[in-house]
């Protein structure tokens, strides 16, 4: 989003004035249009949910050591496979 920073008047973009260096939210920009479009953007509200990672830390690190154990017999599996097909020693 660009538009034009009320602190200074220059310029700026949707999270900061590079000309006085303001933080800013895209809402209080004035003249703000849409840097992708150029439509005006429309406001709306939104919900954001978060995961807490760290509570399902372990749940994940089971599921990945299953997932790579899976992979290894399946590899294991395949190069067994080929082995007789090409009639490779052991």
């Amino acid at each position: 989003m660009l538009g034009k920073c009320p602190k200074c008047g220059e310029d700026a973009r949707g999270d900061q004035c590079d000309a006085c260096g303001k933080v800013l939210e895209p809402e209080i920009l004035e003249n703000p249009i849409c840097s992708v479009c150029g439509n005006t953007p429309i406001f709306k509200e939104s919900k954001h949910l978060y995961i807490a990672i760290s509570k399902l830390e372990k749940n994940f690190q089971s599921l990945l050591i299953h997932i790579l154990i899976g992979e290894k017999m399946q590899l294991t599996f395949q190069i067994g496979i080929l082995k007789r097909v090409f009639r490779i020693e052991q």
